[in-house]
């Protein structure tokens, strides 16, 4: 199934030789997709892409994914974006508008109400490659890659810091938009590393 080869992709980025004595894991993951949630909700703990996207923060590693695409409506992130371990990422334009189609929260766990995304960055015609040659492509896959490149950038400044220290530096680093303070359409803020 291809939730089974989503699971073992994350699997094989978390320890590619299969030998846990080796560190050769990423140290960051990113991921453009979303699954529906297995027993449509995102609050199960049996859910596996939530369980994944916890042990890829219990590695140390920090998992990136997208949104979605599947707005304006509230609590519209699917898995793993809507998974609390996950640093999830929606699209603005290039004035900082929300991007319509970008997935919004909140997202549910249990009982409670975890705001999502994390972060937004620039994913309204983006120049990307695409099968020969480069093209404008709008998404939140459009997003994400420039959050997990920040992260790098953060983790080249910072060599010692923890995948928790990273996400904690990408949150308050980020342009407040919309409501003051967090919400659940831009969440901290607009990506910035300046």
């Amino acid at each position: 199934s291809d939730d089974k080869d989503l699971l073992a992709a994350l699997q094989w980025m978390a320890d590619p030789d299969g030998n846990p004595a080796t560190a050769d894991g990423a140290k960051i993951v990113s991921c453009s997709w979303n699954v529906d949630p297995v027993d449509g909700t995102p609050s199960s703990t049996d859910d596996p892409f939530c369980q994944a996207a916890e042990n890829l923060r219990r590695l140390g590693i920090v998992p990136v994914f997208s949104a979605g695409n599947d707005g304006p409506g509230s609590s519209s992130i699917k898995p793993p974006g809507a998974c609390p371990a996950a640093f999830t990422v929606g699209a603005t334009d290039d004035v900082d508008h929300l991007a319509d189609f970008s997935s919004r929260g909140p997202s549910h766990w249990h009982d409670v109400e975890l705001i999502k995304p994390d972060v937004v960055a620039p994913g309204v015609d983006i120049l990307s490659s695409v099968p020969g040659g480069y093209g404008h492509k709008s998404g939140t896959s459009m997003s994400t890659p420039h959050v997990a490149g920040a992260f790098a950038l953060v983790l080249q400044a910072r060599p010692g810091s923890t995948a928790d220290e990273a996400m904690e530096a990408i949150r308050r680093g980020a342009k407040d938009l919309g409501y003051p303070g967090k919400d659940d359409s831009f969440g901290s803020g607009r990506l910035d590393l300046v």
